[in-house]
């Protein structure tokens, strides 16, 4: 069994519908762990999945895509912290897709620590490779 770690979120795309008071949207499963997962499943590989994932409707939707694709589920933790919603704009000013994560607190980021350790250079400055 291959297992994955990560995140587990949906990316949120502005669709063309809506109107003067309203924006359309389009949501789809998202994080790179979590398609490495589905795409080795896919390709016949027992593949399992470790994340935090939300118990809102959202984190449902996401661990009901994962079994109906046979990723091995029993290794996520539930959380009550939001699913994560990545908002990608249909184009920014370059006319490309843009994404926006939050920075509001969600599941996908609490699966590590608390704190982020610090690099093995320091605080100070980044290394000058």
């Amino acid at each position: 069994m291959i297992l994955t770690c990560g995140d587990a979120l949906f990316d949120v795309f502005a669709t063309a519908g809506g109107s003067a008071s309203s924006i359309a949207l389009d949501a789809r499963v998202g994080g790179s762990p979590l398609n490495v997962a589905v795409a080795l499943s896919r390709l016949g590989q027992s593949a399992a999945f470790l994340a935090k994932v939300s118990n809102d409707p959202f984190g449902r939707k996401l661990i009901a895509y994962l079994e109906s694709e046979r990723v091995d589920v029993d290794l996520i933790v539930r959380t009550p912290a939001p699913t994560t919603l990545a908002i990608v704009p249909l184009v920014n000013r370059a006319g490309r897709p843009n994404p926006s994560i939050p920075t509001a607190p969600s599941a996908a980021p609490s699966a590590g620590r608390s704190r982020r350790p610090s690099p093995p250079w320091g605080r100070r400055s980044a290394p000058s490779w």
